[in-house]
């Protein structure tokens, strides 16, 4: 899942949904990539800001990414806090992906893990046309309504730029942009 990514350090990663930040620091361990995380999780985002604060190539965003800025609540529940569960909730910040492409013309790696809010997003992404702008995706798919069929319409959206490198249904999947020429 690591090995042979297409990214340089003069690419930015999104890490979207950082817990803890492991993808973010094997990034800079293998390539030097400079990496934007959000964590929409007040405490994780925190502890993320705290782990990656003496290294300027991180960027902490205590929010979650998604498809319109605003706010909404997020229920907390560890590696399994999302938008649609039970339980205690929070309110959290919403960033527009739109704004973070209008800031970074191209991603080199972009890992999605955000329990079920990534069909919203890459949808949206899709509909702007900013699928193409990723070299490369790791996309943690989740199950629930619909999520069958949304996934297939996502991976079919991929599929005209990129190449599915890694299948491991509804656990990791990764895409790499296809090479022109």
């Amino acid at each position: 899942m690591w090995r042979d990514l297409p990214i340089s350090a003069n690419e930015v990663s999104l890490d979207v949904g950082g817990y803890h930040g492991d993808w973010t620091a094997e990034l800079l361990i293998r390539y030097g990539a400079r990496s934007v995380i959000f964590e929409p999780v007040p405490t994780f985002a925190a502890a993320l800001a705290r782990r990656f604060c003496r290294n300027p190539l991180v960027a902490v965003k205590s929010a979650a990414l998604g498809t319109a800025n605003g706010m909404a609540g997020i229920s907390m529940a560890e590696d399994a806090s999302s938008m649609s569960g039970n339980g205690r909730r929070v309110q959290v910040q919403i960033i527009d992906v739109a704004d973070i492409f209008r800031e970074h013309a191209a991603v080199g790696c972009m890992k999605v893990n955000i329990e079920g809010a990534e069909y919203d997003l890459l949808e949206r992404m899709e509909g702007l046309d900013l699928l193409s702008r990723v070299a490369s995706y790791r996309i943690q798919f989740h199950g629930g309504d619909n999520a069958m069929h949304r996934r297939a319409a996502i991976r079919t959206a991929l599929s005209k730029t990129h190449r599915l490198i890694l299948d491991y249904p509804f656990v990791w999947e990764r895409w790499d942009r296809v090479k022109e020429g």
